[in-house]
């Protein structure tokens, strides 16, 4: 984030008193003890009956949820959608009593599954997409289906998420686990996170007691949070919630409140400085400088809450900031405590638009905007290794405080930068470059489509607004050392009815395969490769099975490549167990975790089953990698060659 300094004056009644007195940044607003809140996740219809109940109860919700248009809404909507309204406009709906909207990607994936561009573009799309629909800055995302890592990869992709989600814009995590789950390469927890109570209807009463005797949370995380589906359908189940919200509800001492506002207000906490010094001309007054997160980048207005220690609450006289508002507070307990509002020039935007060049185009004639920004023309493109911004302002006032923050995929080095662009006059046009610096050239970190981001905050007649304008990048080279799109594939074959093992083993003996494979009781498979466009949204050691992380049941798969090996040597396959069931290497079964590779052409066949669960990553296909069994990385050298096998 950027950061701003404000001056505070406070006068006491006398010299004594403003020697004695310390400043200091309460931990909550309002030095509220805790902080209550709820998430709920997924576009369900429900959602604005839930929104009015917990406002009956003085409650307040973030809702994370799923691109605006398209599928994706579901459950009873208890009459709030009469008369053909659509389902777009229930996020701005939400927002109504205080609440706030988060990220849940755009599809609601298993993240981890994916591949990184995509990651980048489930993540960063969620942002525009939900920031445009609604009006409302996002700042604070929730995982789908809780996925955040798979076995295989562990803490890389957890980390490589981590980093996509920071220069995504969002610094508050609602899945309380994520910081735990992983080790952090700065040593700390990367982002501010929410503690959740036991969801959807369970029973809470002993895990809001567990919190609330938790001292340390309580000064790490005093945030409890209600969560996670608006799933309650019934009467009953919606009389036992509103009984809980009731047990745990007008606390004096507690702060309920949104997540945006909670993670704006830590961040602040954990994140600003204070420096405090006599008035040299006036011994009565203290000066205060803080230095504090800009209010465009953290994307919530809430001020801080200070309290003046060490001295009597009756010796303040004044509390003075020349740029922003202050409110003194009463408190009880006998401190002096006051809030202090960001700067009155620093303003979020009214209005939030957003426009995507789908084919990235450099010609004036393709850009356009948002109707919310009729005045501007702005288009997005990348030219080599460098993006290019263009703005035009159609209108005869002036367009004011251009501020840019370009919005990089994980392949390039500075995943975040930012430009003041100042002031554009009526009819004129400027272009601004930036030069991308490669951080991964990897395959992993390039495949499939990059959505590049600039995020324009400004102000046109008198008005904030911020438009998101991206461009897309196709990416067609393929690199064969990765298995993504290096088998022929037999499959689904039913798991009930077939001995896929023994069929599987046969295939593995034979130098030369059918190319339709009878599996007898009626069912036959032919092989077959996957075509691009089904696969590209997957991680790049993923070998497409389905596609899909929610089939009817489990399914098994036969896999088959030619895989060409420069040389002689041992590798160590990783995998998810257990669902890559075996392994076949030139007609053998691989026993145990080391594969010999002979140099030239290997025979490799996979046996892998998608798993019982009914919502899972493991149902997109198989994750299938070979390493150095000594150091761990992956082996670059070798070559899926699915076209080179051979077939009768």
């Amino acid at each position: 984030m950027d950061y701003y300094t404000q001056k505070v004056e406070i006068e006491f009644a006398d010299a004594r008193a403003a020697r004695s007195a310390t400043v200091e940044i309460l931990p909550l607003y309002k030095g509220y003890e805790w902080a209550i809140s709820s998430r709920w996740d997924d576009n369900v219809l429900t959602d604005p009956k839930m929104r009015d109940v917990l406002e009956r109860h003085g409650y307040k919700a973030t809702w994370y949820l799923i691109a605006t248009e398209g599928g994706g809404y579901y459950g009873p909507d208890y009459g709030y959608f009469k008369g053909g309204q659509p389902y777009s406009g229930m996020g701005a709906r939400l927002l109504s009593g205080g609440n706030s909207i988060g990220g849940h990607s755009l599809t609601h994936p298993h993240m981890a599954y994916l591949n990184r561009n995509r990651i980048f573009e489930e993540i960063m799309g969620i942002r525009m997409d939900r920031e445009s629909s609604s009006g409302r800055p996002v700042i604070s995302y929730a995982f789908s289906f809780c996925n955040f890592r798979n076995e295989a990869e562990g803490d890389a992709v957890q980390e490589d998420i981590a980093e996509i989600l920071r220069r995504s814009g969002y610094y508050h995590i609602v899945n309380h686990w994520f910081n735990t789950s992983w080790e952090h390469p700065e040593g700390r927890a990367p982002f501010l996170e929410s503690a959740l109570l036991p969801s959807d209807g369970k029973d809470i009463d002993e895990a809001f007691g567990r919190y609330l005797a938790d001292e340390s949370r309580r000064r790490d995380n005093p945030n409890i949070s209600f969560n996670m589906h608006v799933w309650y359908t019934t009467e009953k189940a919606w009389a036992k919630f509103e009984k809980q919200l009731d047990q745990y509800g007008r606390n004096p001492r507690w702060w309920y409140c949104n997540q945006s506002e909670y993670a704006a207000y830590r961040y602040q906490f954990l994140h600003s400085s204070l420096t405090q010094r006599i008035d040299s001309k006036d011994k009565r007054k203290l000066s205060v400088t803080l230095r504090r997160p800009e209010l465009l980048d953290l994307n919530d207005p809430i001020p801080l809450t200070f309290a003046v220690r060490g001295i009597a609450t009756n010796t303040v006289r004044r509390v003075q900031c020349e740029s922003a508002d202050t409110d003194m507070v009463s408190p009880a307990g006998g401190e002096f405590w006051f809030h202090l509002s960001h700067d009155r020039n620093m303003k979020l935007p009214k209005t939030i638009a957003s426009y995507q060049n789908h084919d990235n185009h450099d010609s004036l004639q393709e850009t356009d905007t948002h109707d919310s920004f009729p005045f501007i023309t702005a288009s997005l493109h990348m030219r080599r290794k460098s993006l290019e911004f263009f703005l035009r302002n159609e209108s005869g006032q002036p367009i004011t405080n251009i501020r840019l923050v370009y919005r990089l995929p994980l392949a390039w080095r500075r995943g975040v930068m930012k430009k003041q662009l100042g002031t554009l006059n009526g009819g004129a046009e400027r272009r601004d470059r930036v030069r991308l610096t490669p951080r991964e050239r990897d395959y992993k970190c390039h495949a499939g489509t990059s959505v590049y981001v600039v995020q324009m905050d400004f102000v046109h007649a008198g008005s904030p607004g911020r438009l998101y304008v991206s461009c897309r990048v196709e990416r067609n080279k393929k690199d064969s050392s990765y298995a993504q799109n290096g088998f022929q594939m037999l499959g689904p074959i039913p798991s009930d009815r077939v001995d896929v093992e023994a069929h599987a083993a046969r295939i593995a003996a034979s130098p030369v395969k059918n190319r339709r494979c009878d599996f007898g009781d009626g069912i036959s498979r032919e092989w077959r490769r996957v075509g691009q466009e089904d696969y590209a949204f997957l991680n790049v050691d993923m070998i497409y099975t389905t596609g899909r992380n929610r089939p009817a049941k489990g399914q098994y798969f036969i896999m088959l490549t030619s895989l060409h090996s420069p040389k002689a040597q041992r590798v160590r396959p990783v995998y998810e167990k257990p669902f890559l069931r075996s392994i076949y290497l030139n007609g053998k079964q691989v026993q145990g975790d080391i594969m010999k590779l002979s140099r030239g052409k290997n025979d490799l066949i996979l046996v892998y089953y998608s798993g019982e669960s009914k919502f899972s990553g493991s149902h997109y296909g198989a994750y299938f990698q070979l390493v150095n069994p000594k150091s761990g990385r992956r082996i670059n050298s070798v070559r899926y060659q699915p076209e080179r096998v051979a077939f009768k």
